[in-house]
């Protein structure tokens, strides 16, 4: 996954595909950056507390995921988004529209990358799992004081061992289009 998702470098990937990434005990896989549309479904985390569910007890462990120009409609699924030794890990990225995050564990935050101009259309962060223990301890995050906010941002469902704090730069602020069904420890 030390590739660019849709380049000639990964493999070659037309927008609307779909990789299924698998488990490894061999390690972490590194960044990965899409820049088209794409869906990506890891096999799950917390194989340890569910023994019976699966032939192996990997998940598929990312140090980060950046969803770039390009990338609009994307979808992931699944992936375990880890902090591998570098400060700049543990996070997803999204820098385009209608960016869905579902069912991943992310040890840091949702990182929004969109400056000047519009904000995004859509963002889409429903049932992960944010644990606690990395900085920053919230849940989405952005410190550009030209950061636009997305138009549309739902983030339900999610479990939550760190607060939502949902700001910029000088402390502006932003609504959320939908918060609902999730649990803060």
């Amino acid at each position: 996954l030390d590739q660019v998702v849709g380049s000639s470098g990964w493999g070659s990937f037309n927008n609307g595909d779909t990789v299924h990434i698998e488990g490894s005990a061999a390690g972490i896989y590194n960044i990965a950056t899409v820049v088209k549309k794409v869906v990506i479904i890891g096999p799950g985390y917390f194989w340890g507390d569910n023994p019976k569910t699966s032939n192996d007890l990997y998940d598929a462990k990312i140090a980060r995921i950046n969803f770039n120009g390009g990338s609009g409609g994307s979808t992931v699924i699944g992936m375990n988004v880890v902090v591998n030794g570098n400060s700049a890990h543990g996070y997803i990225q999204i820098a385009d529209d209608s960016i869905t995050v579902k069912r991943c564990r992310i040890e840091r935050s949702v990182y929004f990358d969109i400056t000047g101009g519009s904000g995004l259309q859509l963002a889409t962060i429903i049932q992960n799992f944010f644990p606690s223990g990395f900085t920053p301890n919230n849940a989405l995050l952005e410190t550009n004081s030209g950061f636009v906010p997305p138009i549309d941002l739902i983030f339900n469902n999610n479990i939550c061992q760190k607060t939502l704090i949902w700001h910029w730069g000088n402390g502006n602020s932003a609504n959320i289009t939908q918060c609902k069904n999730n649990v803060f420890d």
